[in-house]
């Protein structure tokens, strides 16, 4: 059972140093969101710690590109290690892995289409509008990189640039579906690797840390392995684990990255009906490029 009161208490890090050390993560977030509540209520006084955080944010966005340009090594290693126990039989559970996962992405993108039509736009004519954001965050594997050229076509599209522009940024961290879904399939399949037994809080505890992970793992190629890691010691398993997937992490990570973006698409669909505001052609378009924007909300 699960001393509820006690989780709660718990939440609250009695040492952060000690949480920090200890790998203990969610309360850990919560002190992270105490204190930036706490920056953001003194406001300028705030100014000289934030900067040092900042600092160390990029440090150690840095550092982590460093372990990801190094890690093939590690992966080769590993993946050969391996096959010369296992032999290629070994890699039929990840490929496996790899077919759940799609079909999974195909289901949410199949839901998240039926919430376009919702909205009242023609699914097909906004998948045709945001089809070159989607290759592009399918073939580099970064939201980071796909964002500019999103909004662009969003506002193309004649999503207002108010609309667009407080939106997208917001779903880009806060929206990334495909990566939910893909670190919780990841850290259930690495908790049965190790045969670890399952149970009502440990479901509840990866669905919490994975959730929350996620919103916190920067929008660059395989950020979702530094999530996947963090909660993997947060379960019981050890860290090194995730080499197990990162072979074919990349695969993964195309599927969805792409399927991010289309989440942040439907999202800012949404968000346009439920503003209520109409679809605007953008500024200097001529007549049949305002008819062809007028056909989105037909054959919905």
């Amino acid at each position: 059972g699960v001393d509820w009161m006690q989780f709660v208490v718990d939440l609250v890090p009695a040492n952060i140093v000690s949480a920090l050390a200890s790998g203990n993560s969610v309360p850990v977030l919560v002190f992270g969101v105490l204190l930036g509540s706490a920056l953001a209520a003194v406001q300028d006084k705030a100014g000289p710690l934030v900067a040092v955080l900042d600092s160390m944010l990029a440090a150690l966005f840095k550092l982590t590109e460093w372990v990801v340009a190094f890690s093939p090594v590690a992966i080769f290693a590993t993946l050969a290690g391996l096959l010369a126990s296992k032999g290629v039989s070994a890699l039929m559970p990840l490929l496996k892995l790899l077919g759940v996962a799609y079909l999974g992405m195909a289901i949410l993108a199949i839901l998240l289409t039926l919430v376009v039509k919702a909205s009242g736009l023609s699914a097909r004519a906004v998948f045709k509008h945001v089809s070159e954001p989607l290759i592009l965050a399918f073939t580099t594997r970064s939201s980071e990189i796909t964002f500019p050229l999103h909004l662009k076509k969003l506002t193309e599209m004649g999503v207002p640039q108010s609309v667009a522009s407080t939106i997208l940024p917001l779903s880009y961290i806060f929206n990334r579906d495909g990566a939910v879904l893909y670190t919780a399939l990841a850290v259930g399949y690495l908790a049965d690797v190790y045969h670890l037994t399952w149970s009502w809080p440990l479901v509840f505890t990866i669905i919490v840390l994975t959730t929350i992970m996620i919103d916190g793992a920067a929008n660059v190629p395989s950020g979702a392995v530094v999530a996947i890691t963090v909660i993997l010691a947060a379960i019981g398993l050890p860290a090194e684990a995730v080499l197990l997937i990162l072979g074919i992490d990349a695969f993964f990570d195309m599927g969805r990255t792409a399927l991010n973006v289309y989440a942040s698409t439907v999202a800012t669909a949404f968000a346009l009906r439920v503003s209520g505001q109409p679809l605007q052609p953008a500024l200097g378009e001529r007549s049949d490029r305002a008819r062809g924007l007028a056909s989105l909300r037909g054959n919905a």
